[in-house]
C-alpha cells in the first residue's frame, strides 16, 4: 500500500488534466482526422494537406501547429503501445519494457518516492540481467547502490550492487568495444563498397581481439557483433566454407540462450543459405532453405531473399523443375506487388529464363506456370546507360538466347552494335570476365550468320577462357550467372544448324 500512496501522490501533485496522446475518442478532432490521411496517404505532401485544412497562405503558421500537435501526440503514444502483442519476441518485449521501467524509476525517484522506485528497480533488473540488456542493468545498479548507500545503511546489499555493477561495467566495455570495431570496419565498405588490404588486416585483428573477449564474456550483444564481423569479412573474401562455420557456431551460441527468438537465429540460417548455393550444395541448400522457409513470415524480405537464393541453386544444380514451383510461390503472395521494383523485375527476369527452358525441350511445362509474354519481353530493351554494375546482363543474356531459339536473326543482328558497347563500357571487370566471355561467344552467332560448325570455332577461344575461370562466387556475380554459362552454350549450340541465315 505504501507504494501505490507514493505513486498516487506523485500523479497528484502534477495534477495530470489530459494525457496527450492519440485517442480513438478523439476521432473527430483535426489532429486525429490529420493522422488517419497521413496513415492512408492521402497526402504526399505538406502543400496537399495544407491546401486540404486551410488553403490560405495566412495560415501557414497553424499548419505547423496541427504538424506540431499531431507529432507531440504520436510521441506521447509510443509509450502506450502493447508490447505484448504477439508479434513481438520475448527479447523485444523485454527491451521495451526495461527501458520503460528504468524511465518510471528516474521519474519515481526524481519526485522522492523512493520506496515505489526502489522495488520497481529491483523487479526490473531481474529482468534486464535475464535479457542482458547490460546498459539498462547498470543504470538500475546505480540506482540500488546509491539507495542502500544513503537511505537504509545496508552494507550487505550495497556490497552485492557494487559487485554486479563492476561486472557489467566490464561487459558494457567489452560489447561497446565490439560495437565500434564492427561499425569502423562497416563504414569503410559502405564508403567504397571494397576492404583495401589495410582495413581487411584491421578487422582480422579486431576478430582476434574480439574472440578472446567471447571466451571470458558470453554476453548477446558482444558475440551477436563478433559473429557478425567475422562473417562480413569472409563474405568479403569469398571464403564461403568459413562463413557456413562461422554460422554454425553462431546458430550454436544463440541457441543456447532461451531468450533468443527463432527469427534472430534464422538470420544465419539465411546467411548460410547464401553461401551454401554459391558453393552450389544442392542437398545442404535444400535443408537450410527449408530451415528459412519456416522461419521467415510468408511475404516478408528475408522470405523473398530466401526464395531468391535457392532458385538460383536449383539452377545451377540443373534442378530446373523446381523454377516454376518457386516462381508461382512467390508471385502469388499478397506482399509480392508492393515490393521494391528491382525485387519485381528479378522474379520477372527468372520467368523468363523457366519460359526459355520450356521453349528448348530442359523442362516439361506445367499447367499451373502462368504464360510468359515473350513478344513484350523481347522489346524491352534495357536501359544500359543506367547500368552500373551490369545488374543488365541477365536480361541481355535471356534476350539473345531467346533472339537465337526464335530465329529472330534480323532483330539480333540489329542489337550488336548495342550489346558490344554495353559490354565495353560495364563488364571489363575481373568480376565480369565470365560474363565477357559468354556474351562474346553469343555475338559470334550473328556474325557467323547462325553457322553451327562456324560459331562453335570462333566462339571455341572464348569458351576454353570461360572453362579456365570458375563461377565467381561473390555476392553481385552470383545473382547475375543465373544459370552457368557452360549450359546455356550447351543449349544454344544444340539450337543452331549448319545453314548460313
Amino acid at each position: 500500500m505504501d507504494e501505490l500512496r507514493e505513486v498516487a501522490a506523485v500523479v497528484s501533485k502534477n495534477k495530470i488534466k489530459e494525457i496527450n496522446t492519440l485517442d480513438y475518442a478523439r476521432r473527430g478532432d483535426r489532429v486525429f482526422d490529420f493522422y488517419e490521411k497521413i496513415l492512408s496517404n492521402q497526402f504526399t505532401c505538406d502543400q496537399e494537406a495544407f491546401e486540404y485544412y486551410y488553403n490560405n497562405p495566412a495560415q501557414r503558421a497553424q499548419y505547423r501547429k496541427l504538424k506540431a500537435k499531431l507529432r507531440d501526440r504520436l510521441f506521447n503514444t509510443l509509450f502506450f503501445i502493447d508490447v505484448n502483442k504477439s508479434k513481438f519476441s520475448d527479447a523485444q518485449k523485454a527491451f521495451y519494457q526495461c527501458h520503460k521501467d528504468l524511465m518510471v524509476v528516474k521519474l519515481l525517484s526524481g519526485r522522492y518516492a523512493r520506496k515505489a522506485a526502489i522495488s520497481l528497480a529491483t523487479r526490473t533488473l531481474q529482468k534486464s540481467k535475464k535479457f542482458e540488456l547490460t546498459a539498462v542493468s547498470i543504470e538500475l545498479l546505480r540506482f540500488i547502490k546509491r539507495y542502500h548507500a544513503l537511505y537504509t545503511g545496508d552494507l550487505k546489499s550495497y556490497n552485492k550492487a557494487l559487485i554486479d555493477l563492476r561486472k557489467h561495467e566490464h561487459d558494457l566495455q567489452l560489447e561497446t568495444k565490439a560495437v565500434d570495431y564492427y561499425e569502423d570496419i562497416h563504414i569503410h565498405y559502405r564508403k567504397n563498397l571494397h576492404l583495401g588490404k589495410k582495413v581487411r588486416d584491421r578487422a582480422r585483428m579486431y576478430i582476434a581481439e574480439l574472440e578472446k573477449d567471447c571466451m571470458v564474456c558470453k554476453t548477446f550483444l558482444l558475440n551477436h557483433m563478433t559473429f557478425s564481423l567475422i562473417g562480413f569479412i569472409e563474405n568479403i573474401e569469398n571464403n564461403l566454407s568459413k562463413v557456413v562455420e562461422n554460422c554454425d557456431r553462431a546458430i550454436r551460441f544463440f541457441n543456447g540462450k532461451p531468450y533468443v527468438s527463432p527469427h534472430f537465429v534464422g538470420g544465419f540460417y539465411y546467411n548460410k543459405l547464401l553461401s551454401i548455393s554459391k558453393l552450389g550444395d544442392y542437398g545442404k541448400g535444400n535443408r537450410i532453405f527449408t530451415k528459412c522457409r519456416s522461419t521467415f513470415e510468408r511475404g516478408t524480405l528475408r522470405w523473398y531473399k530466401s526464395h531468391e537464393y535457392y532458385f538460383i541453386l536449383c539452377m545451377h544444380t540443373g534442378r530446373y523443375a523446381k523454377g516454376p514451383i518457386l516462381i508461382q510461390e512467390v508471385c502469388s503472395t499478397r506482399e509480392f506487388k508492393y515490393q521494391n521494383e528491382r525485387r519485381i523485375e528479378r522474379w520477372r527476369i527468372y520467368s523468363a529464363y523457366v519460359h526459355y527452358l520450356q521453349s528448348i525441350g530442359k523442362l516439361m511445362e506445367g499447367n499451373d506456370f502462368k504464360k510468359f509474354r515473350l513478344n513484350k519481353f523481347l522489346n524491352e530493351v534495357p536501359k544500359y546507360s543506367a547500368d552500373k554494375r551490369g545488374y543488365n546482363v541477365p536480361v541481355l543474356v535471356i534476350q539473345i538466347l531467346f533472339l537465337i531459339q526464335e530465329g529472330k536473326y534480323d532483330q539480333l543482328s540489329d542489337r550488336i552494335e548495342a550489346i558490344e558497347k554495353y559490354t565495353f563500357r560495364y563488364l571489363k571487370k575481373d568480376n565480369n570476365f565470365r560474363t565477357n566471355c559468354f556474351i562474346k561467344m553469343l555475338l559470334q552467332v550473328p556474325k557467323r550468320h547462325f553457322h553451327r560448325v562456324a560459331v562453335e570455332r570462333h566462339a571455341n577461344p572464348y569458351l576454353e577462357k570461360l572453362n579456365r575461370e570458375s563461377v565467381n562466387r561473390s555476392s553481385e556475380t552470383f545473382e547475375i550467372e543465373i544459370i552457368p554459362y557452360e549450359h546455356l552454350w550447351e543449349y544454344v549450340v544444340e539450337s543452331l544448324d549448319k545453314k548460313f541465315h
